[in-house]
């Protein structure tokens, strides 16, 4: 997948982590039948969603895709 992909992703939250050090940015893991996906949440999206972003169980999001298994 080419960086900047359009991308839908689907699952089940796993866990938010929002490290000190991350400059109010929030990684979520999601998981689904065929596996699990880590989304790079920005803190103004994050706000701008919080009740989803904070309580969901299951979420669909849409975005841009980042170059997966790149390194």
């Amino acid at each position: 997948m080419a960086h900047g992909t359009p991308v839908s992703v689907a699952g089940l939250v796993l866990g938010r982590q929002r490290p000190g050090t991350a400059s109010g940015v929030t990684f979520f893991t999601l998981e689904d039948e065929t596996g699990m996906v880590n989304l790079i949440v920005q803190a103004t999206l994050f706000a701008e969603n919080y009740a989803v972003a904070r309580h969901a169980r299951l979420l669909l999001v849409r975005g841009a895709g980042g170059a997966a298994g790149a390194g």
